[in-house]
């Protein structure tokens, strides 16, 4: 999370979105949790609308990369590290 934080914070200007999705029992984790650990991206919490539309994770973390027309443009399944992360970022943007 330490790095989606940086690169939101780089790529804000640019036009970067992103969104964290939980997956959490209740909302009521998802904001517990986020009290103790603020980020500068939206969360939001998935009562599985979000899965019908852009399918079920097959590990977690899974990271879908969006482009400005909605078209999924890479999926990646577990850890990345930063310097992937950020190339898949700079190639939506």
């Amino acid at each position: 999370m330490p790095w989606w934080k940086e690169l939101q914070d780089k790529y804000r200007a640019q036009g970067l979105v992103i969104v964290g999705i939980s997956e959490d029992s209740s909302v009521n984790d998802v904001r517990n949790f986020l009290a103790k650990s603020p980020v500068n991206y939206q969360i939001v919490w998935d009562d599985q609308s979000l899965q019908s539309s852009y399918g079920t994770p097959f590990g977690m973390p899974t990271t879908l990369f969006i482009n400005r027309q909605g078209k999924i443009t890479q999926r990646v399944i577990g850890l990345e590290g930063k310097p992937e992360l950020e190339k898949a970022v700079a190639g939506i943007l």
